[in-house]
């Protein structure tokens, strides 16, 4: 149902039967469980953000590995790396959150 401002109009006095029709509540058009598939598919098309997050992570780890040319890599490779590989360094507690979030992260890529 829209109302005339072309919301959604909220559902009249109902029991609360099949796709969330409750006394008050406004209908979705679109379920949660469904937010991420395509358009095409009948979804938002909504990335994400947990898979997303790790494949940025990973961009990072692909950055360092192979030495790119940045100021970013450059400072890592001096200052964190220290000579040392990569994927063999161990959390400290003074590393900031980020790094700490990228070494943890480092250990699921290697392990799949």
């Amino acid at each position: 149902m829209q109302s005339k401002q072309g919301r959604p109009s909220k559902v009249g006095s109902g029991g609360g039967g099949e796709g969330g029709e409750a006394q008050g509540k406004f209908l979705s058009k679109v379920s949660w469980n469904n937010i991420n598939d395509s358009k095409k598919e009948g979804g938002l098309g909504v990335k994400g953000l947990m898979i997303w997050n790790r494949a940025c992570m990973a961009l990072h780890m692909w950055d360092i590995c192979s030495l790119k040319e940045s100021l970013w890599v450059e400072w890592i490779v001096t200052y964190k790396l220290k000579g040392k590989s990569f994927w063999g360094l161990k959390m400290k507690s003074s590393d900031s959150w980020s790094w700490r979030k990228l070494i943890n992260n480092s250990k699921d890529v290697a392990n799949q």
